[in-house]
């Protein structure tokens, strides 16, 4: 490894800028980033020791390929349509497929390479086998030339089953929709042979370190566990069709706990989309999906298990909610995972760290390949949520934690119009919407401010708008929620109500 710029294969002195670029007052300079050092190489002493300690390369990070030189353009742009890993190694750069003659670099690391260094650089890259990167085949490339140069090439989808072979994928579709209903959704990558029984299609999700292929299922891969699966024409319920990612759940879903099989945490207010958003991810990827609902009275054997006795088989144990759903497929959401006993929180402890085995008192439990397990909590920080406790470090340390914010106006007013249409078969008065809205603002403001007990969320908005037409606004909010409250509460809140309603409308009233 370089210590200093001057030692770096990608530094140029004067004479090879001067080369390289035909200008005769070139400076030393470094041909990665396009960095210029000074004058002369004498000058460049000063600088290289600040730069160094500053290079992305050095730490790691991914490069800007756009990156410009104040003298001499543009730095080398890797070309990933040369990229053709061979994965052997060559004793000079000029003998490999990824050379590119004619800009005299190389197409797979975006250097530029000088004579006198393509046998210095060839020994030392990181695309032939036995380096220090280990054993760098086919499959393997795709994924470093993304986070070397960002999301310019597609090589492979990445599946849970490590048998599972990677496949060239073609290009993005144009238009290609994330909310497409799963069963009407065409695959955006092939699916192996090996696993079409239970994947039939693939869902595209662009990251900035290239894209996630999220497995759509087969509905018949579930058997009679099917019924879990969200559907949208159920009678009751929410319609996981209508649900807005206003927070980016997808994508964080994509990366977190199916690329990287990490724990991920959702945190955020009561009625932002956490019990909603895992209801939805299970809908895109046709899974089951199952709640376990938490709270202090939670009884560890419900959900753990506990010993039973049958005449026939004697003495046995029998799993509670967590161990059965552990080890099946589907999307799992632990609801409000900082209130249950330490008895369930050793459990999880268990299940949580690398080996993704539960134990349940001293029975073994693996977790399914494509059990995805979401937890989500009201923070403990908010004294508004009554009963939630800090985690303990322990607990917190193997998750990996995401903020769901409340959604914006135009969010609410998409959520609140498609709510009511689906409920009540009507399209909601957009002045009465407006209001709401509006009278919505402020109510959180005083739950912010500690003067509504209570959490004003989009679910009590809901209610609003569906009563109001019949009581008018004063009718539905007493229903929905004033009625509850004292009588100070109830007087601060109807003056912010009675601010925003208009005279006019019939609901006005």
């Amino acid at each position: 490894m370089s210590t200093t710029c001057i030692d770096c294969p990608s530094f140029m002195t004067k004479d090879e800028s001067s080369e390289h670029f035909t200008i005769e007052a070139a400076g030393p300079m470094c041909a990665r980033w396009g960095w210029v050092f000074g004058a002369d190489d004498k000058a460049a002493d000063a600088a290289v020791q600040v730069k160094f300690s500053t290079c992305p390369s050095k730490m790691n990070a991914r490069p800007d390929p756009g990156i410009k030189s104040s003298h001499f353009g543009s730095t080398y742009v890797p070309k990933p349509d040369l990229l053709e890993p061979t994965g052997q190694k060559v004793g000079n750069c000029v003998n490999c497929v990824n050379f590119d003659a004619a800009a005299q670099g190389c197409a797979a690391n975006g250097k530029t390479i000088f004579p006198q260094r393509r046998e210095e650089e060839a020994r030392g890259c990181m695309w032939a086998k036995d380096d220090k990167f280990g054993s760098l085949d086919h499959e393997s490339v795709g994924p470093i030339l993304n986070y070397l140069t960002g999301p310019m090439t597609e090589v492979g989808v990445a599946v849970r089953t490590k048998s599972a072979p990677a496949v060239t994928l073609p290009p993005k579709k144009k238009g290609a929709a994330l909310l497409k209903w799963p069963n009407e959704y065409e695959s955006d990558a092939p699916v192996q042979e090996e696993v079409k029984d239970m994947i039939r299609a693939y869902r595209r999700v662009d990251t900035r370190q290239g894209p996630v292929y999220l497995p759509i299922f087969r509905t018949d891969y579930f058997g009679e566990r099917a019924e879990l699966i969200p559907d949208p024409n159920a009678s009751g319920g929410t319609d996981p069709s209508l649900y807005v990612d206003h927070a980016g759940l997808l994508e964080r879903f994509a990366v977190l706990s199916y690329k990287l099989d990490l724990n991920l945490l959702l945190t955020g207010e009561p009625g932002v989309g956490k019990t909603e958003g895992a209801a939805w991810l299970a809908w895109q990827m046709n899974m089951p999906f199952t709640r376990l609902p938490y709270t202090e009275a939670s009884e560890p054997d419900e959900f753990l298990g506990s010993p039973q006795y049958d005449p026939d088989k004697g003495t046995y144990f029998k799993p509670g909610l967590l161990p059965t759903n552990w080890q099946q497929p589907g999307v799992l959401l632990s609801d409000e995972i900082n209130m249950p006993t330490e008895a369930i929180q050793q459990a999880y402890r268990s299940g949580n760290d690398g080996s993704r085995i539960l134990i349940a008192y001293g029975n073994v439990f693996k977790r399914h390949d494509y059990c995805f397990h979401v937890a989500a909590m009201n923070p403990s920080h908010d004294f508004r949520n009554i009963g939630a406790r800090p985690m303990a470090s322990a607990d917190s340390s193997r998750y990996v934690f995401m903020h769901m914010p409340s959604p914006s106006e135009d969010m609410i007013r998409k959520v609140l119009n498609q709510t009511i249409k689906r409920l009540d078969g009507v399209t909601p008065d957009p002045y009465l919407v407006s209001t709401i809205i509006k009278i919505g603002e402020d109510l959180r403001n005083l739950s912010r401010e500690g003067r509504l007990p209570d959490f004003w969320t989009l679910r009590q908005e809901i209610k609003v708008l569906r009563m109001a037409p019949f009581f008018g606004l004063r009718g539905a909010y007493a229903a929905a929620y004033l009625d509850y409250v004292d009588s100070t509460v109830k007087d601060l809140c109807n003056a912010s109500i009675n601010s925003h309603i208009p005279s006019g409308p019939h609901w006005a009233n």
